[in-house]
């Protein structure tokens, strides 16, 4: 074999290698644009539950619980709130954060801010 075709050779078997390593290692999903361009949207909503001991709320994400939360987050001990409105507004805060694309945790400060009592 001729030194050029020894190298079309060793070109070949990299540009295959390069590919099959390319389509394993591909992520799953749509690849039909950059995310800007998908139409992917979820629904997100809050719901109120009522507990043995007060509210709780769920965060609804394409119809299944993203999140269930029971009790007030970062307050210590297990209180629940008090009242539906309270819960629900803490559920709304979650869902802006998920959102804006930050962690769906509150903290007590932010407790503390929308006013909810425990």
């Amino acid at each position: 074999m001729t030194r050029k075709g020894r190298n079309i050779l060793i070109g070949i078997i990299l540009v295959t290698g390069i590919s099959i390593a390319g389509i394993y290692f591909w992520p799953e999903g749509d690849h039909s644009g950059p995310p800007s361009q998908k139409q992917d949207k979820v629904f997100v909503e809050a719901q109120a539950i009522q507990t043995q001991t007060g509210w709780g709320y769920n965060i609804i994400a394409d119809h299944k619980i993203y999140i269930h939360q029971d009790f007030i987050p970062a307050i210590q001990g297990y209180k629940t709130f008090r009242t539906r409105e309270d819960a629900l507004k803490a559920a709304n805060l979650v869902i802006i954060k998920i959102s804006s694309g930050k962690l769906p945790s509150l903290t007590k400060k932010e407790i503390d801010s929308l006013k909810i009592t425990y």
